[in-house]
């Protein structure tokens, strides 16, 4: 016996390099920083129609047109920010989106001054402690769950764009509100 090697088993993860170190370093790892639940967010509702593998391959230039995700600075943005965006063929250029992340991030803002952060607020859904589902078939993960479209709807009472069930859904799992993979992608094999 070698000792215990960590197996990834995430189809989603397994077409490049780029996509396993997302998986393997960042996804599903509790976030408590409002810029990076803010990112996560962001970067979930660019993920819509497109495949992750686009959108890390876009994140450096999105990071650096969006201020490094800070939240002051995206909620600034003026309409010129935007234009050069929709003319930078290394970010997504999606001006409904573009405009959505700037109005989540004035939205972000307004929870920042009613929770204290939009930590507290979004962990508050899961009472601060993350969701772990005992799943053994990666069929059985949802897209969407009952939790998930109660925050998506809140956060539309709040104003906020483009966070549907399954983008929300994706968000949770993203910065680990919920776990439904442990059980999959973190199995032991001995060697």
């Amino acid at each position: 016996m070698k000792g215990a090697r960590m197996m990834d088993c995430c189809k989603w993860a397994q077409g490049s390099e780029q996509l396993r170190a997302y998986h393997d370093e960042e996804w599903g790892r509790p976030v408590h920083e409002d810029q990076k639940l803010f990112e996560s967010l962001s970067l979930e509702i660019f993920q819509a129609g497109l495949s992750w593998a686009i959108v890390l391959k876009k994140r450096a230039a999105l990071t650096t047109s969006f201020f490094d995700w800070q939240i002051e600075k995206v909620a600034l943005m003026q309409p010129a920010d935007i234009q050069k965006m929709m003319h930078d063929p290394a970010v997504i250029r999606y001006r409904k989106k573009i405009e959505a992340i700037r109005h989540n991030a004035r939205l972000v803002l307004a929870i920042q001054a009613s929770y204290g952060s939009f930590d507290q607020y979004i962990w508050s859904f899961v009472k601060q402690t993350p969701i772990i589902h005992d799943i053994e078939d990666a069929r059985a993960i949802p897209a969407e769950t009952e939790l998930s479209n109660v925050i998506s709807q809140e956060l539309k009472a709040k104003g906020f764009q483009f966070v549907g069930a399954k983008t929300v859904y994706a968000f949770m799992q993203a910065v680990g509100l919920v776990d439904d993979h442990e059980n999959l992608c973190k199995m032991k094999r001995l060697e």
